[in-house]
């Protein structure tokens, strides 16, 4: 047996260095390039079951409650309300919900600003040249007045 592999104490840890060349490409699929898409363009859009009626804000190809297949959109509307939040510093991220949506979105609130627990909110969106098709689109939340 080889020596180096010897482990004789809980002080002495055998490192081994290298790298595996890896290299892949993610497919946003068929629900997640719907909702890229719909990002590129300033909108949001809601994933809705046409069994129980349901709509997601994730993108999901299928009802997690009935199962059933999630092929229609509808647009969400562009205010929501602040269901969590949490700051450090000038920064601060929010959880904003939609009225008639499961689940929500996380992302920045606009520097400056300060929320509590269901505060109105609106998305703001990036020049539309410069979007990409991703939640860096969304610029931050603003509080509506």
């Amino acid at each position: 047996m080889n020596s180096d592999l010897n482990f004789t104490g809980a002080n002495e840890i055998k490192q081994w260095h290298d790298t595996l060349p890896l290299r892949y490409r993610y497919s946003l699929g068929v629900s997640g390039q719907k909702f890229s898409n719909a990002l590129k363009s300033g909108r949001l859009v809601a994933f809705e079951c046409p069994k129980c009626g349901k709509a997601y804000i994730i993108p999901t190809l299928f009802c997690p409650d009935c199962f059933r297949e999630t092929d229609a959109t509808r647009d969400v509307p562009a205010e929501g309300r602040v269901y969590s939040f949490t700051s450090s510093g000038d920064e601060t991220v929010v959880i904003v919900r939609f009225e008639g949506i499961q689940g929500g979105l996380i992302h920045r609130l606009k520097k400056g600003e300060t929320v509590t627990v269901d505060d109105r909110v609106r998305v703001v969106f990036r020049p539309q040249a410069e979007r990409t098709g991703d939640l860096t689109d969304i610029t931050y939340f603003e509080k509506v007045s």
